[in-house]
C-alpha cells in the first residue's frame, strides 16, 4: 500500500500533519535486533539476528499555540492502551518498505512540553519532538 496521506497514527488519532515540521521527520524502521552476538576467533562478527524488529519515529512541531498542543496531546492521550506506560497500537508510514505497518509502540518517556510564552491569551510551545519507540 503506498502512502495514504500520513506518517503515524497512535491508536486511532492521526498525527495532524499541518504540526510537524518540515525538517522534523525522523523514521528509523526495522531495526535489526541480536541476541548472543559475538565475535569470533577471527574478528568476525557472528549475529543471531532475531525475527522482531523495532522501529522508532521522531516527530518534530513548529511553535505551536496551546489549542494546537491540546488537540495532539489529546489525540494521544486517549489513546492509551495503558496510560503509566504511554502505549497504543500504531500504525506507519515504513519508509524502507513503502508500505503502512502497525506496531506496539510507546511515546518516549523524555518527552518535554517547552512553554515559550503567550500569545492573544494562550500559551505558546516551543517547538517539541515526539519520540515513539516500538516494543
Amino acid at each position: 500500500m503506498a502512502y495514504a496521506g500520513y506518517l503515524f497514527k497512535f491508536g486511532n488519532f492521526v498525527f495532524p500533519d499541518k504540526y510537524i515540521d518540515a525538517d522534523g521527520v525522523n523514521i528509523v524502521p526495522n531495526r535489526r535486533l541480536d541476541t548472543n552476538s559475538y565475535a569470533d576467533g577471527d574478528g568476525v562478527t557472528r549475529r543471531n539476528a532475531l525475527k522482531h524488529t523495532r522501529t522508532t519515529l521522531e516527530l518534530t512541531t513548529g511553535i505551536l499555540y496551546e489549542s494546537e498542543m491540546d488537540e495532539i496531546v489529546d489525540g494521544i492521550v486517549r489513546n492509551y492502551k495503558n496510560p503509566l506506560e504511554r502505549d497504543a497500537i500504531c500504525t506507519y508510514y515504513d519508509t524502507e518498505y513503502r508500505c503502512y505497518k502497525t506496531g506496539h509502540f510507546y511515546l518516549d518517556s523524555n518527552m518535554a512540553w517547552v512553554p515559550g510564552g503567550t500569545a492573544g491569551g494562550e500559551m505558546i510551545y516551543k517547538p517539541c519532538k515526539f519520540s515513539f519507540v516500538e516494543y
